[in-house]
């Protein structure tokens, strides 16, 4: 009987954040509780938690990634980090369902860098925030990314990049081992490869 109603709550719950739009509402809800627990973790030790803990997310976390404390996630979409990356402290991720954030091995990124997948259509004079809209971001091997850099959805991030603290990246292709900087991003100079 236990089993039943267990089952019948879950299907009715289900057809409830469908209704709603969630249609991950289990992983959307396993994913609040970490946005809520996961702060209580330092943030320079404890990675291999860290890791544990966002995979049950639903993150693909890499290998010897190493995750600071405060990382907010709102995501339905997917969320992909490489090999040995550093991801600083109150990183924020905004993927609605659909979309990907695709960060590459080796990369080092600082505190406060927000990867925002979501975005709106221009609509009427009456509500300029039209339909939602949603693109992946795709960041290169070997990359720096500065603190406080906001990344937007369609933004495709060579290998061994420079991106400097404050820019804005936006949605378009930039070539690998450049600096970028400034608002909005441009290559400023080559890097040696």
């Amino acid at each position: 009987m236990a089993r039943f109603c267990r089952d019948f709550l879950n299907k009715k719950a289900a057809k409830v954040m469908a209704s709603l739009g969630w249609t991950n509402w289990k992983n959307s809800f396993v994913t609040a509780l970490i946005n809520i627990a996961a702060p209580a973790l330092p943030c320079n030790n404890f990675f291999g938690a860290k890791r544990a803990i966002y995979r049950t997310a639903g993150l693909l976390v890499g290998r010897g990634a190493k995750l600071g404390s405060c990382i907010s996630i709102y995501s339905q979409g997917i969320i992909m980090i490489g090999e040995n990356v550093w991801l600083g402290r109150a990183a924020n991720f905004n993927v609605p369902n659909g979309a990907k954030v695709m960060i590459g091995e080796s990369c080092d990124i600082a505190p406060y860098v927000k990867f925002m997948c979501g975005s709106h259509l221009i609509g009427p004079s009456s509500r300029r925030a039209g339909s939602c809209t949603a693109r992946d971001i795709v960041i290169g091997n070997g990359c720096w990314i500065g603190t406080s850099v906001t990344i937007l959805g369609g933004a495709i991030v060579g290998h061994g990049t420079v991106i400097a603290a404050g820019s804005v990246v936006l949605p378009r292709a930039y070539p690998p081992n450049v600096l970028l900087a400034g608002v909005p991003a441009k290559p400023i100079r080559g890097l040696e490869p």
